[in-house]
């Protein structure tokens, strides 16, 4: 069954099993995409292949929202509750990865995910997830780091974009607001930041919140979507076939990482489009190779699984180096490399799941339902 919509009768979370099975393809996608740095000689169509997986960020940002909108409506808290679980749900795991890289550039010559100055301005900047605003620190302490300053920022927000946008028209309007948004922001950050049209520049205008936006409201369109559609197997082939074919277009597709007002469609919306089709897919036929119990517990850890698969490829650069091979023997090595990088990567966040992310989620739950028993109207004595 496709998700109902908030207030027409929303089925449990626990029922939605398929959006764990999203967030799987997406960190797998991810991984396939990093492990790819290993392996010089991969040919050049074969790579921009790979190069797919990284829009499994953009799934992640579609899923995110969806999976928001859903808890939102269902819940019907109020914002400081939500606040408070989704700190407790990406701070401690997030801190603890903070806290090893933080130590592991120290003790490294040069650690390979190293993107800007780790000092203790960065530092600090990471520690309260606004690292997001400053070319030099949204990249530079935790690998990968800027997609969760770019998610707290996108939380601070949900509450008055649900309350907002309660309609499939009111989402598409979000939707073009919000590639003009990241047009009109990458045009002028240059100018307005006094900063040279640099590498590290153009990877910031890539990476920063203007520019997910889009992806995030994407997910809203999924959202208000998602109880309109017949489940319909023809339907769910479709939209799959649909999702395939954006992808081949991304992969040689001539879109630029990050929108300006010249090109205004960049490659991150593009990819969350096709990440609402494969979501519109599994939700209408949420059964079948793409959604098993493999998949599904991936997707579970994934957010650990993201944060800790750096250190497997540092091992892997530390102990075999990368890898200079003909392009048939390298594309073989990448193809065995990936299910060893993500086995070892899921075993390891197994743990990290049960005894880092498991207890601040429990945490939160229990700070946000202890506000709201404060919060109800107590009985009038008589």
């Amino acid at each position: 069954m496709p998700m109902a919509q908030a207030g027409t009768g929303s089925p449990p979370l626990s029922r939605l099993g398929y959006i764990d099975a999203l967030r799987g393809i997406a960190i797998i996608g991810v991984i396939a995409t990093h492990t790819a740095f290993l392996f010089q000689g991969i040919p050049w169509r074969v790579g921009r292949l790979i190069g797919l997986g990284g829009g499994g960020v953009q799934l992640f940002f579609v899923a995110s929202a969806l999976t928001l909108l859903l808890s939102w409506h269902s819940r019907h808290e109020t914002a400081a509750q939500f606040y408070v679980r989704r700190l407790f749900r990406i701070a401690p795991m997030f801190w603890l990865a903070l806290a090893v890289y933080t130590s592991l550039d120290a003790i490294l010559v040069h650690p390979f995910w190293i993107e800007g100055t780790v000092d203790a301005r960065t530092i600090l900047l990471t520690i309260i997830f606004c690292h997001g605003w400053s070319p030099d620190s949204i990249n530079a302490v935790v690998p990968g780091g800027w997609t969760i300053a770019v998610e707290m920022t996108f939380y601070v927000m949900l509450p008055v974009l649900a309350t907002c946008i309660t309609s499939l028209r009111r989402a598409c309007l979000l939707v073009i607001a919000s590639i003009l948004v990241a047009a009109v922001a990458n045009t002028l950050y240059p100018t307005l930041a006094h900063a040279e049209p640099t590498h590290q520049v153009a990877e910031f205008t890539s990476y920063w919140l203007p520019e997910a936006l889009p992806s995030f409201a994407l997910g809203f369109i999924a959202f208000h979507l998602s109880d309109r559609l017949p489940v319909s197997r023809l339907l769910a082939g479709a939209l799959l076939f649909g999702a395939m074919l954006t992808g081949l277009y991304l992969a040689w597709g001539p879109l630029p990482y990050s929108a300006t007002l010249l090109q205004p469609i960049s490659r991150g919306p593009v990819s969350a489009a096709a990440g609402v089709m494969l979501a519109l897919s599994l939700d209408l036929i949420p059964t079948g190779w793409l959604v098993n119990r493999v998949i599904c517990y991936v997707g579970r850890v994934s957010y650990s699984v993201y944060l800790t698969h750096w250190l497997l490829l540092e091992a892997l650069l530390l102990t075999v180096g990368q890898v200079h091979a003909s392009p048939a023997v390298a594309f073989v090595l990448w193809l065995c490399t990936v299910p060893v990088v993500i086995a070892a990567s899921v075993g390891l966040s197994t743990l990290t799941y049960r005894w880092v992310e498991t207890p601040g989620i429990r945490t939160g739950s229990r700070i946000a339902r202890g506000m709201r028993l404060r919060s109800a109207p107590q009985p009038t004595v008589v």
